[in-house]
């Protein structure tokens, strides 16, 4: 899986094969998590001792993803927990891009995480790479609420397309296109999404792509949407006839409220300015 760090760098993600040879799949559930450390890391910062760690309750992630807190749900949630954070510690990333000077790097595949400790007495230590600190410590963006809280049964595709438009809006903020998105890259950020070449000749390309896409986009209330055409025209839904017409729209997102970002500083962290790349640092799921 390849992701969009900045307009001048891609990571690769790999998925992994489990102990019976099986590749599993990276998750939606396994990506808010990282976001949520994320989130974490950059509104206290991460550092302890030269270590970059990131420690977290059982209850901060229950709350942060709207849910109630119960013995049943703490339960829930420890293993949910165990289960992602050992998907992140087995999962190598490699980076390619261009640093501040503009020099083309690229960097061989290493971990994310280091180290971790499963949730003890409520509480989750986890400690990224050091090697990869200057390429994940400044990955905030803004994160609207609902995000955390979306079923991702009734609605597979919401998560996808909310921090799709929500990193496209971090890093194009105060450009003419900061609300304009393609639907084309909307549904390339949408994994578990069928896509055209699976369904072409079998009459499913509204039910199985089309409706599911608006629906899951309609579940995002920290918007509204519609379609427009490439003059910025608005386009009906009911006036689209088929994929072609569909794949060249463009979405307008006009936001009810934009999230700020809380981000602090590193400690030590002046030093590694020259080596960061240019651009917002952030994770574009593909």
């Amino acid at each position: 899986m390849k992701l969009k760090v900045s307009q001048n760098i891609t990571a690769k993600f790999e998925n992994y094969l489990t102990d019976d040879n099986r590749n599993r799949e990276i998750t939606a559930e396994t990506w808010r998590l990282f976001d949520f450390l994320m989130m974490i890391a950059n509104k206290r910062g991460f550092n302890k001792d030269g270590v970059p760690t990131v420690r977290f309750t059982l209850d901060e992630y229950i709350e942060a993803r709207g849910l109630k807190l119960t013995k049943r749900q703490r339960q829930n949630t420890r293993e949910r927990i165990k289960k992602e954070i050992d998907t992140l510690y087995k999962l190598s990333i490699g980076w390619e891009g261009k640093n501040l000077q503009n020099q083309r790097r690229r960097f061989r595949e290493r971990l994310i995480i280091g180290e971790y400790d499963e949730p003890s007495r409520g509480v989750v230590f986890v400690k990224f790479n050091p090697a990869l600190l200057p390429y994940i410590e400044a990955s905030a963006m803004p994160y609207p609420k609902k995000i955390w809280t979306i079923d991702l049964i009734r609605n597979p595709h919401s998560f996808y397309l909310g921090r799709k438009i929500s990193l496209h809006k971090k890093m194009n903020n105060g450009k003419t296109n900061a609300d304009f998105i393609s639907v084309n890259a909307l549904l390339k950020s949408c994994p578990v999404l069928p896509k055209y070449q699976q369904l072409r000749g079998k009459g499913q390309i509204k039910q199985r792509i089309i409706n599911p896409f608006e629906r899951d986009m309609d579940e995002l209330d920290f918007f509204e949407w519609h379609y427009v055409n490439q003059d910025k025209e608005i386009v009906d839904r009911k006036n689209i006839t088929g994929f072609n017409a569909f794949i060249t729209l463009n979405v307008k997102i006009d936001w009810k409220s934009y999230p700020e970002i809380e981000q602090k500083r590193v400690e030590g962290d002046n030093e590694r300015d020259s080596e960061m790349t240019k651009g917002n640092m952030t994770c574009d799921i593909k």
